[in-house]
């Protein structure tokens, strides 16, 4: 859409949203603390900080919005989501997580920095051709756990540039690609050379270092889906020839949250 909704700058918006159950999870239900839902390119967020919802964080749903300078921080589930179409920038943006608000109050489901849905399909009904699928512009995150699984999940066909962006803490991997359909993130990141591979959701000049114990294990990307011991194990080369590096990114990796204190 070219219409704008507006700008938002120098919010805090703190304590917000509520619970519905983990069984609605349909966009209609969610509650996250700041929605944007098919805003147009005049739309910008500059400055804002969201903290402790009982939902996500922040969540794009569609339009072309422009969202900068957002701190997000300790949420029940995502610190950022996207879906439905989003076609607009994010820039210097910043994710902070604790694994003990986020993953006992969202079970069985994973909670990340940042869920990167294309458009939140679950289906199998989404090819290449489909539009309009995610595909924003998008460098210069910080994304900061105190050990949870992955920073990043990708799944239903995203696409995009997301480059310069470190992650620190994480006890698996930086991004998790999902490929349970044909939907999925896997082809969305395979080069179109590869077998099912579109291409269109580029990651690049990634820095990522898992905890003090994780840190031998953590991978650039991991990979859940139906083929694990085929397409799977392509996932960490094709991450890795794209600059997206295991490196210390903090002075003092020692840093722990307590009650919500770094």
């Amino acid at each position: 859409p070219l219409s704008s909704s507006g700008r938002l700058k120098y919010l805090s918006l703190r304590h917000g949203s509520t619970n519905l159950g983990w069984n609605n999870v349909l966009n209609g239900n969610e509650t996250d603390l700041l929605q944007l839902a098919g805003c147009g390119e005049g739309t910008t967020l500059d400055y804002i900080e969201l903290i402790a919802s009982a939902d996500d964080g922040l969540h794009v749903l569609g339009g072309t919005p422009d969202v900068r300078h957002v701190v997000s921080a300790f949420h029940a589930e995502d610190a950022f989501e996207s879906d439905q179409g989003w076609q607009g920038t994010g820039q210097w943006l910043f994710g902070l997580q604790d694994t003990a608000l986020s993953h006992p109050t969202n079970p069985p489901n994973d909670t990340f920095l940042w869920l990167m849905h294309g458009d939140d399909f679950e289906e199998n009904n989404v090819d290449f051709t489909y539009e309009p699928y995610t595909s924003p512009w998008m460098s210069n995150l910080t994304l900061l756990s105190n050990g949870g699984e992955h920073a990043v999940g990708v799944q239903s066909l995203p696409a995009g540039d997301w480059f310069n962006s470190v992650v620190h803490g994480v006890s698996e991997s930086g991004i998790e690609c999902r490929h349970m359909y044909s939907c999925d993130g896997f082809p969305a990141i395979t080069p179109a050379g590869m077998s099912e591979g579109y291409g269109i959701l580029r990651i690049m000049n990634w820095r990522i270092q898992g905890t003090a114990e994780s840190a031998p294990d953590v991978t650039p990307g991991s990979y859940r889906g139906l083929y694990p011991n085929a397409i799977g194990l392509a996932l960490p080369g094709i991450l890795a020839d794209s600059n997206n590096v295991i490196e210390s990114i903090v002075l003092d990796p020692t840093f722990a949250i307590a009650d919500g204190v770094i």
